[in-house]
């Protein structure tokens, strides 16, 4: 199997720009064009164009934030049909951007991703929040920012009940600080990541090691030395008998994690690799 992931000229552009410049529906669709090589990109932006013309129709001017919020939840998840699937959360179509615009089916962050690109066409200031386990919508409103849960129809959540879940999903005592920190908008490069992140994982889980890698090249390509990146590209490498490059990311990895718990374990496969190496001079 080649090691070698060639990253596609469009993600290449996108790197090149600000980050704060993304646009993160054009990024998922790139994340799912460079793991889905017949994609075309050019045919879902121009379904996205028009659901963002149609969804421009059903607003007025005169609209508060809230009722803007609601003509939105009505358009997106009653007239659209896109829904959170409960039933195959981990399936990778849910995570890939394409997948979810023809099924109408997502996770938390793909629903969320094509909810804010809605809600940008009318003027809606709204920002996704990396919470913990379950990405969240945000939108400045005039009294108070509106937090809703694009997996379930664009519920609003109040405070109580953002508290109750952050403690369900990080079993931790969620008091006021802590909540506030886990409600602030996250970037454009934590959220691209966190997309990247779930489908490595889908794929390592489902051994598809070639996919695995190309999410992490792209992982790599936004935060490069990252350490669980150099460790699991590592463990790939390994497993794909591409030997050298095992050494050098599972080295570098315990150089810059030198506290890791799975350091001994780690270190057993170094001390075999560097012994397969030698016995084929």
């Amino acid at each position: 199997m080649n090691a070698q992931v060639n990253l596609s000229p469009a993600w290449q552009a996108m790197l090149q720009q600000p980050e704060t410049h993304w646009d993160l529906c054009h990024a998922a669709l790139l994340i799912a064009a460079q793991l889905q090589p017949e994609m075309n990109v050019e045919v879902y932006q121009h379904k996205i164009d028009a659901m963002i013309d149609e969804m421009r129709s059903r607003v007025r001017r005169d609209m508060d934030e809230q009722t803007r919020v609601e003509v939105l939840n009505d358009y997106f998840y009653n007239v659209l049909g896109f829904a959170g699937d409960k039933q195959d959360y981990y399936l990778p179509e849910n995570s890939l951007m394409n997948q979810v615009i023809e099924r109408r089916r997502g996770i938390p962050i793909t629903l969320a991703v094509l909810y804010l690109k809605l809600a940008a066409a009318i003027d809606l200031d709204a920002y996704g929040i990396g919470f913990p386990g379950h990405y969240l919508v945000g939108v400045h409103a005039e009294h108070e920012d509106l937090v809703l849960d694009p997996f379930e129809q664009g519920h609003f959540l109040n405070h109580a009940q953002l508290r109750n879940m952050l403690q369900q999903l990080t079993h931790v005592h969620a008091d006021d600080v802590l909540l506030e920190k886990n409600l602030l908008p996250a970037s454009n490069g934590d959220s691209v990541v966190r997309m990247l992140r779930n489908l490595k994982q889908i794929y390592i889980d489902a051994q598809k090691v070639e996919l695995a890698l190309a999410c992490i090249e792209m992982i790599l390509s936004i935060l490069p030395g990252s350490p669980d990146e150099l460790r699991d590209r590592g463990m790939i490498y390994q497993h794909i008998e591409y030997t050298q490059g095992a050494i050098n990311d599972l080295t570098q990895y315990l150089k810059l994690v030198p506290d890791a718990e799975e350091r001994g374990v780690i270190e057993a496969l170094l001390d075999s690799l560097q012994g397969q190496r030698k016995s084929l001079h």
